[in-house]
């Protein structure tokens, strides 16, 4: 009651000063909360947009625990018979894609030296359970052994046609088969001005033609398999090259990485 009696002595420029002020006090403790709110998702906005990618982990095949994968040191590409491959036999080996915490899409690279005549095929995988499969079945199927037992057998089956892949840098030569050119900016990436190898020496890069999306909603991550098959086109090479052209089990020897990177548009 004080303060009307007070309000009411006041001038009128004084009573429109005061409402005025009054206003602007509740408008302002009216805005504070919003103010922070606004800040806060902008702020929020701004370290979604500039959160860097999940990272794109590549590993072995599965390892005991459910939803996890071996470290890609247990990728091993290991007893391999160069008679039975060019007798129709493939080789297959898994490895797996972890796309990050965003699913980020991917591409695969697959690079090689061809000393053996080896094509490469790249599949998506899926495992199997073998309980009810044939010895005839269960022999098409990839095999994995998980790095912390190797007494235990997992397997896997190709899903679909094989994964269309682009040859970088392939050269179409007199050789006779399949081998990378020697004079484009990929030999120059991968070896130094004056360096002079061998023709089988230099990796063909081959890379996913279309990207590769997560294959699931879970935290597993993507299968692959990574196929060997034989070059039929080797047996009718050059003669000067024989040797190589027809390798049998003498010790040859090519080098293989596979790398997996985040899709760029």
């Amino acid at each position: 009651m004080m303060i009307i009696d007070k309000f009411k002595k006041l001038r009128r420029r004084q009573k429109v000063e005061l409402i005025t002020a009054s206003v602007l006090s509740v408008a302002l403790l009216i805005s504070i909360p919003v103010y922070a709110w606004f800040a806060k998702n902008k702020k929020l906005e701004t370290m979604t947009k500039i959160q860097e990618p999940g990272e794109i982990v590549i590993r072995s095949g599965r390892s005991l625990s459910p939803s996890e994968a071996d470290p890609i040191v247990n990728f091993e590409m290991q007893d391999i018979d160069i008679k039975s491959i060019s007798e129709g036999k493939a080789k297959q080996y898994v490895f797996s894609v972890m796309p990050g915490e965003y699913n980020t899409r991917y591409d695969i690279q697959l690079a090689h030296t061809t000393n053996i005549p080896f094509t490469y095929s790249l599949y998506k995988a899926s495992e199997v359970d073998t309980t009810n499969l044939t010895a005839a079945q269960i022999s098409n199927l990839a095999v994995y052994h998980p790095r912390t037992d190797k007494t235990k057998t997992t397997y896997y089956q190709k899903v679909g046609n094989a994964i269309s892949m682009v040859d970088k840098n392939l050269d179409n030569g007199s050789y006779g088969r399949y081998i990378a050119k020697k004079d484009d900016s990929y030999y120059d990436e991968t070896y130094s001005e004056g360096d002079d190898p061998e023709i089988y020496a230099v990796p063909v890069y081959s890379q996913t033609e279309n990207y590769l999306s997560h294959q699931n909603e879970s935290d597993d991550y993507d299968y692959y398999i990574l196929e060997l098959g034989w070059d039929d086109g080797s047996e009718t090479a050059n003669s000067a090259f024989d040797k190589w052209n027809n390798a049998e089990n003498n010790k040859e020897t090519d080098m293989i990485y596979i790398t997996a990177s985040r899709h760029i548009e």
